[in-house]
């Protein structure tokens, strides 16, 4: 009678059954671990540093969720990282067991058999110590399989992912990032799928199964965030252009750091949960790499019960199921993108970016600019052409030029836009204002308009978030009583426009951290006493602002070594001795163009101005400036070329 018991096969015969793995994979897959590591260092990091200093104001901009949380996580995550690079992943395991197990005569690495590797990866993918007490009932505790986990852990995966994409696609006006970021969470939902189907015909699926989730965990935590920001942050640094003042730019930017910036608790969530997910598809290679490099110690020789293949079928539909869901997943993804991308309603000419919902096929405008010149009729009515059943209700920036516009915007206009964040009006024949401003506005800036007075919007009911108020070459003439509607602000910029003194509530505006006066006939310096309250009251104020304001002399309580002092074009003749040398020569008290300046010449004058009221720095930052705009000055560098000003060929 035939034992039913198989024989057990030879160590040879083990050797030539298990799948091989070339010699160079390993390798390969070392460098790119070590490489993924460090990448993802430096940008954890990074965050976590950002998050620990980022200021109020730019938590509001980037509108993030909590950034003490979130500084806290980032710094484990980078701790994370850089210990696994620290130690080598692994490496001296693989390279010991290389030794204690030479490699075959064909030159390739034999990996253990794909069952063993499978049931070992995942769940050993984080070595932990085990817990000796645990051990006694530990086996009597039915545990999900590793199938059932990675199915889960791969599901969960790509909601996340899914999540991210509809975030993104929702608020990014940048073409480029939406493509690729949905190109990879499609990718993921057609690929790896298969490779988990297949991973037991051979452990180099094993292999291709933790690169690829790692992969592309890394390309949308990592990687496409950190060149996204890299590139913007790189052109604001080297540029010769003032790309501040962009508005294209900066609508991009702060888009862009929105969708990398977590928003709230689940935005939050699914971000780590895919940076965690980078670090486990990390660890899963490692343990792989450990297990490659050394045959198996042993080959298992226990017969089967007849329902031994029933069971392995049943084992493996959590794939078969998790293959039809992702594939159907990523059929839809590539249905809805071509879909919004193709065909969605098109945007009136006066939006210069626009976002693309995965959901929505209407037009959600971020940036319009309302340029009556460019239209052909500077009577237009821009409100409506502000419609939000045309341009959407989730505008960022609204900019409108050369318009007549002679009450400002309605309030039917603005009320939708609950996501506005900046407003500028520029040659405009506004002279009132009566609505009220969004709660979200946090930048208002009005040039070139024929307001007498401050209009209604700006004295009560301003929202406590707005952070900057610039209004320029309009009759204002004095301020009234607005010292409680200006509290919040954090930028004044009141230039030309005809005050007289300056603003005695300006002391009481503590949060002030750039004021600027220029151009306007103070008919004297600014009272000791009134420098003394704003030295007392206003600790962050950095920079102030009094250029070309008729003065013969300076307010020169407020030069210090912390703030910096413009006094440019002022007909001062002569310095205190209470500003030192090295206030002048580090340019934290400015004097160019003055009397004194022009008499002295010396080493720290700087002839600054191409043309009366023109700096040399105004030209080409993206402002269009009219005391700029001659052949002296460049025309402004083309700043006011788009809305179509005419240059004065002989300026005086």
């Amino acid at each position: 009678m035939k034992s039913s018991s198989p024989v057990a096969p030879s160590p040879a015969d083990a050797l030539t059954a298990v799948p091989a793995i070339p010699q160079w994979a390993p390798r390969l897959v070392h460098v790119f671990v070590q490489l993924k590591h460090i990448l993802c260092f430096v940008f954890f990091a990074t965050q976590a540093f950002v998050f620990l200093t980022i200021k109020a104001p730019m938590v509001r901009k980037v509108r993030a969720y909590n950034p003490t949380v979130m500084a806290a996580c980032y710094a484990v995550v980078a701790c994370l990282h850089l210990a696994f690079l620290v130690v080598g992943c692994g490496c001296c395991r693989s390279r010991a067991n290389a030794r204690a197990h030479p490699r075959p005569a064909t030159g390739k690495l034999v990996a253990p058999p794909p069952s063993d590797v499978a049931t070992s990866s995942f769940s050993s993918m984080i070595s932990l110590p085990n817990v000796g007490c645990c051990a006694q009932w530990a086996p009597s505790i039915r545990r999900p399989s590793d199938d059932a986990i990675l199915v889960f852990f791969n599901t969960f995966e790509l909601f996340c992912q899914s999540y991210q994409l509809v975030s993104i696609m929702d608020s990014v006006v940048d073409r480029w990032f939406i493509i690729a970021y949905a190109t990879v969470v499609i990718l993921h939902c057609l690929v790896t799928p298969w490779l988990f189907l297949l991973r037991r015909h051979s452990s180099l699926h094993v292999l291709l199964v933790s690169w690829s989730s790692g992969f592309f965990n890394v390309c949308l935590s990592c990687l496409l965030p950190l060149v996204a920001l890299g590139i913007p942050v790189f052109q604001y640094r080297f540029s010769s252009a003032p790309l501040a003042n962009d508005r294209l730019f900066g609508t991009r930017v702060v888009l862009l750091a929105r969708t990398v910036v977590a928003s709230s608790a689940v935005d939050f969530a699914t971000k780590l949960v895919m940076d965690m997910g980078t670090i486990i598809s990390l660890r899963r290679l490692v343990r792989i790499l450990a297990s490659v490099q050394a045959p198996p110690a042993s080959t298992r020789t226990d017969g089967a019960p007849p329902s031994a293949a029933w069971l392995a079928s049943l084992r493996r539909r959590p794939f078969a199921v998790f293959l039809l869901l992702s594939l159907s997943w990523g059929a839809i993804l590539i249905i809805l993108c071509a879909r919004v991308w193709l065909a969605h309603v098109p945007c009136p000419s006066t939006c210069v970016a626009y976002a693309t919902p995965l959901v929505d096929l209407g037009c959600r405008c971020k940036y319009v600019h309302v340029n009556c010149h460019a239209l052909g009729n500077e009577s237009l009515d821009v409100d409506a052409m502000l419609d939000p059943r045309d341009v959407g209700s989730t505008l960022f920036l609204l900019r409108v030029s050369r318009c007549d516009l002679p009450q400002g915007l309605s309030h039917a206009t603005l009320a939708p836009q609950l996501d506005m964040d900046t407003i500028h009006l520029e040659f405009t024949n506004m002279t009132s204002w009566d609505t009220t401003f969004p709660p979200s506005i946090e930048n208002l800036r009005i040039r070139y308009s024929r307001l007498s007075t401050l209009p209604t919007i700006l004295r009560a009911n301003v929202p406590r978030g707005i952070l900057a108020v610039t209004i320029e070459a309009s009759a204002i003439g004095d301020l009234p009583d607005v010292r409680e509607a200006w509290a919040p602000l954090q930028q004044l910029l009141l230039t030309n426009v005809s005050l007289t003194r300056v603003p005695d509530a300006l002391p009481s505006w503590r949060q002030l951290t750039y004021v600027g006066l220029s151009s306007n006939p103070l008919a004297a310096t600014p009272s000791l006493t009134w420098q003394t309250q704003v030295q007392a009251m206003m600790p962050t104020l950095g920079t102030v602002e009094l250029m070309d304001c008729g003065l013969t002399d300076g307010p020169w309580a407020l030069a210090t070594p912390t703030r910096v002092l413009y006094l440019n074009d002022n007909p001062i003749v002569t310095v205190p001795a209470t500003v030192t040398t090295s206030q002048l020569t580090s340019r934290a008290v400015v004097l160019d163009d003055t009397t004194f300046c022009n008499a002295s010449h010396a080493s720290f004058c700087r002839h600054t101005r191409c043309a009366p009221s023109c700096l040399a720095s105004s030209i080409g930052n993206f402002i269009c400036n009219l005391a700029c705009l001659n052949a002296v000055c460049e025309f402004d560098g083309g700043d006011c070329d788009d809305i179509g000003l005419t240059p004065v060929l002989n300026p005086t």
